[in-house]
């Protein structure tokens, strides 16, 4: 799972390499945007 999978042929794989993993990503920033954003 992840950025860094070894089994890459599964459909969940594909799924995580177009959605979930991202999606994580862009949480988590936005997270620390507003974390690092309030007084």
């Amino acid at each position: 799972m992840g950025f860094f999978k070894r089994n890459g042929g599964t459909p969940f794989a594909r799924m995580d390499s177009l959605l979930y993993s991202p999606l994580c990503l862009l949480l988590g920033a936005f997270l620390a945007v507003i974390t690092a954003a309030a007084p």
